[in-house]
């Protein structure tokens, strides 16, 4: 189980030079992290990546950023980046709860619950201002990180809250 997250996942995607800016979307933005997650969906092309960065690097409180893609279906890799994001690492308990095979089955439902337990303590010590992490790509995830990522929605810390941008519907259960 690799823990290993490349630096160009949890950076902010660069401006494109010819951007419009778009204020309007900027205040919805500023006005959705009054919750404890948000969702932005559209399709492949309309801008969502481009348009959440730069709404992130407007803000006065802290963004941070985390790229999705196919190797965060790991579970550990996938717990392990969203941490660094937050400056953190994967508890060595966490680590040892997640299985190598992330079938969609009662057991993988505990291990999700007690590893997004484990990622929420994590982040909470580590937190000493409000953050939003955006998660870009979460279509990609599935499996256990899928469940995951559902079980930490329910068990945020209360400084953090959570972007989820997807080309699809949310491959997690959002209340």
């Amino acid at each position: 189980m690799g823990s290993y997250t490349p630096l160009w996942k949890r950076a902010i995607p660069p401006a494109a030079p010819d951007l419009v800016a778009r204020p309007e979307l900027v205040r919805r933005f500023d006005s959705a992290v009054r919750r404890p997650v948000t969702h932005v969906c559209a399709a492949p092309g309309y801008g969502k990546t481009t348009q959440l960065a730069m709404w992130a690097r407007s803000r006065a409180v802290g963004v941070t950023w985390y790229s999705l893609d196919g190797r965060d279906r790991d579970p550990a890799m996938f717990a392990a980046g969203l941490l660094a994001a937050v400056g953190e690492k994967l508890p060595l308990d966490a680590h040892r709860a997640l299985p190598a095979q992330h079938g969609p089955d009662a057991a993988s439902d505990r291990t999700a619950d007690a590893t997004a337990e484990a990622i929420a303590e994590a982040v909470e010590r580590a937190l000493t201002e409000p953050l939003v992490l955006v998660l870009d790509g979460c279509e990609d995830l599935a499996g256990l990180s899928a469940a995951l990522l559902t079980a930490l929605t329910r068990q945020l810390p209360p400084r953090l809250h959570l972007v989820l941008a997807t080309r699809t519907p949310a491959p997690v259960a959002l209340a």
